[in-house]
C-alpha cells in the first residue's frame, strides 16, 4: 500500500487493520472545500457559517438564496463597514435595491450627518417583517455618527394609460 500513513516499522496486524478500514474510510464524504463556501455548503449548516463569518443580521425565515447571499456579502460588508456601500451591500443581499442619499448630496441640503434611503420597489413585495430587518441592517452597518432621516419608496411601473372622452349634445324645443 503506497498511500499508507503507517510508519515503516508497522506490524503486519496494523497494516491489515489499515487495509480493512480503508474501504469504510473512503465512503466518508470529504467536505473540506464545500463547508467554507456559501454557494456549496449544505443549507442546514448555513447558520454556522454565518456565525463563523460574523454575519450580524440573520433571519431563519429568509429564503435559501437570501441566506447564501447574506453570508457571501459578509466580507464586503465588514471591509467597508460604516460606509454607504456597506449599507447597500447588506440590503442588496436581501434582493432589495436601496439608494443612499447623504445630507451634502441631497436637494435641498439636509441636516448635517443625516442620510435618507430610497428603496426602489420593482417586483419585490416588502412586508412589515421585512421593514424590521431593513432597519436592523441599516442600524448595524451604518457609521455611528450618521442618522437615518427617512426611507422613501420609489416604484417604476409599466402600465398603459387610457384617455377617453365623451360629449353629450342635446336640444330642447318647447311648443
Amino acid at each position: 500500500m503506497s498511500e499508507s500513513l503507517l510508519p515503516p516499522n508497522a506490524t503486519p496486524l496494523e497494516s491489515a487493520m489499515e487495509m480493512a478500514a480503508a474501504d469504510q474510510l473512503a465512503t466518508i464524504p470529504q467536505l473540506g472545500r464545500t463547508v467554507n463556501n456559501p454557494a456549496t455548503i449544505p443549507v442546514q449548516w448555513l447558520p454556522w457559517l454565518a456565525w463563523a463569518w460574523r454575519v450580524e443580521n440573520w433571519d431563519n425565515n429568509w429564503s435559501e438564496a437570501q441566506k447564501r447571499q447574506t453570508v457571501a456579502a459578509s466580507f464586503a460588508v465588514h471591509r467597508q463597514k460604516g460606509t454607504a456601500y456597506a449599507v447597500k451591500s447588506a440590503i442588496g443581499a436581501l434582493n432589495l435595491n436601496l439608494q443612499i442619499v447623504e445630507w451634502f448630496a441631497d436637494t435641498p441640503v439636509g441636516a448635517p450627518y443625516t442620510f435618507r434611503g430610497i428603496l426602489n420597489i420593482e417586483s419585490t413585495d416588502v412586508a412589515n417583517t421585512d421593514w424590521a430587518n431593513v432597519m436592523n441592517i441599516i442600524n448595524t452597518t451604518k457609521n455611528a455618527r450618521s442618522v437615518l432621516s427617512s426611507i422613501d419608496m420609489a416604484a417604476n411601473l409599466n402600465c398603459e394609460t387610457v384617455h377617453a372622452g365623451a360629449t353629450c349634445f342635446g336640444m330642447t324645443i318647447s311648443v
